[in-house]
């Protein structure tokens, strides 16, 4: 959030990238959703859960809703998201999922559990208590207990601002600059998701580890494509642009 904040005064954050950002986000996840509600169970079945098809269906998915979503908003409102917005876009894309889908609304929704837990009927107390101590375990444990989980926790939201930011400011660059490399580099960031079906073979430690490393390295690629661009001058809304090879 405060990253946000900062972005707002200085880097060209504004309240139609916010808005922008948050239906291409949110699209993405309903449509995630409702495909895997219709497909999810017949991968299972035909592949098993931890396989390289299963993972190619995950990573897919993110690659097509969430980057490539996320570029064809840009394209339909470049008009109000330009270069000067490309970090914000990325930084915004990443506010929604780890400020709000995986802050805020849990937050929510726990602080409302303790709550009845806390002040509720006795009856239902006691169940809210045993479904929130099923559905999250990690609530009930020893601090030192929980400290590893807190950390891994913290490492999985850091890789997941370095990838949502990359992916953002990538696909802004490639209409800015009217260079589709940078939408290609930007679509198999999302095939982080290829991961997660092999988690529990790989265990929490080096699952994170895997999702950090490609998160800086999608940070690192930000970098370099942004040193290369430095030097050119951005389409501008009619479609001029300045001299220099489009590839």
């Amino acid at each position: 959030m405060l990253a946000l904040l900062i972005l707002y005064r200085k880097r060209g954050l504004e309240l139609a990238v916010l808005a922008i950002s948050a239906v291409s986000y949110f699209l993405a996840i309903a449509l995630k959703t409702v495909l895997q509600s219709f497909t999810l169970a017949g991968i299972e079945s035909a592949f098993g859960y931890s396989s390289v098809p299963t993972a190619l269906y995950f990573g897919a998915q993110t690659a097509i809703f969430e980057v490539f979503g996320a570029y064809l908003f840009v394209l339909a409102f470049r008009r109000h998201i330009r270069q000067k917005n490309a970090e914000a876009y990325g930084l915004s894309l990443a506010f929604w999922e780890n400020g709000v889908l995986l802050g805020l609304l849990p937050l929510i929704s726990l602080v409302s559990d303790f709550f009845i837990i806390a002040s509720g009927p006795p009856s239902l107390s006691s169940l809210v208590s045993g479904e929130l101590q099923k559905s999250s375990p990690g609530l009930f444990v020893g601090t030192l207990q929980a400290l590893p989980v807190i950390g891994y926790s913290i490492l999985e939201r850091v890789s997941s601002l370095m990838l949502h930011f990359a992916w953002g400011f990538l696909v802004v660059t490639s209409i800015s600059f009217s260079r589709k490399r940078y939408l290609a580099y930007a679509i198999p960031i999302g095939f982080v998701d290829s991961v997660v079906p092999f988690a529990g073979i790989l265990g929490l430690p080096l699952t994170e580890a895997i999702f950090f490393a490609i998160g800086v390295a999608a940070l690192f690629l930000v970098l370099a494509v942004r040193k290369n661009v430095s030097k050119i001058v951005p389409e501008d809304i009619n479609g001029r642009t300045s001299a220099g090879p489009r590839n």
